[in-house]
């Protein structure tokens, strides 16, 4: 669980956790987790904070399948631009993300 919060992210939890003020309480500008948050609260933190966070990965270029993203995605230091230094449209390739 994030231990503070920006106004923003707070604002987002709240509107999907009407009682997140048990949660975190606002400290110098940031909202900051409320000490000995017992195991049923930290649950439900959780779940709340699965309907507010996302992670989109848009791709235009040659697609990624699904085990592609889970196995290789943003595995960083691969020597795959050395095996092939071009996309399928010919586009030269400027990162190495996951291997071959």
């Amino acid at each position: 669980m994030p231990e503070q919060l920006s106004s923003n992210d707070f604002s987002d939890l709240k509107a999907v956790l009407k009682n997140s003020d048990q949660f975190y309480s606002e400290q110098d500008g940031v909202f900051k987790q409320t000490d000995n948050l017992d195991e049923a609260n930290l649950v439900a933190l959780s779940d709340a904070l699965d309907d507010v966070i996302d992670l989109w990965i848009v791709d235009n270029g040659k697609g990624m399948s699904s085990d592609v993203i889970e196995d290789y995605w943003m595995v960083i230091g691969t020597d795959a631009k050395e095996i092939i230094s071009k996309s399928d449209g010919g586009r030269v390739l400027t990162v190495a993300k996951g291997t071959l």
